[in-house]
């Protein structure tokens, strides 16, 4: 599966015929590409939470990957996409930048979602806030209810 994956991933960067030939320029990615096709390349998760859309699914709680292969990252960058692992998902996605927008920002989303996968995403979102917060320790979760004044009840002296 994951020679699959890869191979995927290599296709869609036109990187074999780069490892080939280091003077060729990697070809860009297809404009219809399919973003729910899942890819895999030597690479470590970083700390920076977003939420991704990919192609048939709603916007998603991801974090994002540092390519650990020097060609697979310039091909990626050059081509304006961003490599993702889901939260609470096995997989890793190629999206476009303009897909993927900060955790903690507000995204529509057609909520008439399938029973299965509106559940699956109310699961990865409570592990993704958690992530947040651990990584934000003192900041006010956006989530949070609004804090409420705190009445502090004087004491009646006697005069």
């Amino acid at each position: 599966r994951i020679e699959l994956e890869r191979g995927e991933l290599d296709s869609l960067l036109g990187v074999n015929a780069k490892r080939q030939s280091r003077s060729k320029k990697a070809s860009n990615i297809k404009k219809s590409r399919d973003s729910s096709v899942a890819i895999w390349c030597d690479s470590k998760l970083t700390d920076r939470l977003v939420k991704a859309k990919v192609t048939n699914y709603p916007w998603w709680p991801a974090r994002v990957c540092e390519l650990l292969d020097p060609l697979i990252a310039e091909g990626v960058k050059d081509c304006g996409h961003i490599v993702i692992s889901s939260v609470g998902n096995p997989g890793m996605f190629l999206v476009p930048e303009k897909d993927v927008v900060d955790f903690i920002e507000e995204t529509e989303d057609d909520l008439s979602l399938d029973a299965e996968v509106a559940t699956s995403l109310r699961e990865s979102t409570a592990i993704a806030k958690k992530l947040w917060r651990r990584q934000n320790v003192g900041v006010q979760s956006p989530w949070s209810k609004k804090s409420r004044p705190r009445f502090v009840e004087e004491k009646k002296t006697e005069s």
